[in-house]
């Protein structure tokens, strides 16, 4: 499947355009184990959705592979349903789905003049993880499983720090 880039900044725009809580945002970075595509390491921004309802948040990632052979990167967007433990204060337990967008590119070294050979996939995430809030950072871990051609599973961890 062909995606433009106008079709990812309309995915961007809306996923980032959806925060009205300005001082609940929060970035960081994340390392990430796939299938297939090996490590990676990225970055996360998490917003509440608040307006929609109090559990639920919004997850937007980017995130760069170092497969064995060519380029991979990913760009997610996921809602979050945050479970609340009663008396509990440092696990919050969250349940997600999501669209990711999944670029590959390598070169091609056969028959003929070589050349750079591209693919872009669009694919639905499901999966759950946990945030253990802290003090003045949270860090998070996550496993995700895809509907479509991506890699098949994304166990991904990493720490937000709120911004303003």
């Amino acid at each position: 499947m062909k995606t433009n880039g106008a079709g990812l900044l309309v995915f961007a725009l809306l996923a980032v355009g959806g925060s009205e809580a300005q001082g609940q945002v929060r970035l960081g970075p994340e390392v990430s184990l796939a299938q297939d595509v090996d490590f990676g390491i990225g970055a996360v921004v998490e917003m509440p959705m608040t307006s929609i309802h109090e559990r639920l948040e919004f997850a937007g990632r980017f995130t760069l592979f170092f497969p064995d052979r060519g380029n991979y990167w990913e760009l997610d967007g996921d809602v979050r349903y945050l479970f609340p433990l009663a008396g509990e204060n440092t696990l919050l337990p969250y349940a997600m789905a999501g669209l990711a967008i999944g670029h590959s590119s390598w070169d091609y070294e056969g028959p003929g003049d070589g050349s750079t050979v591209s693919d872009t996939e669009l694919a639905l995430r499901i999966g759950g993880g946990a945030k253990f809030p802290m003090a003045s950072f949270t860090p998070f871990v996550d496993l995700g499983l895809t509907i479509g051609d991506l890699p098949d599973f994304n166990l991904r961890a990493g720490v937000t720090f709120p911004l303003g």
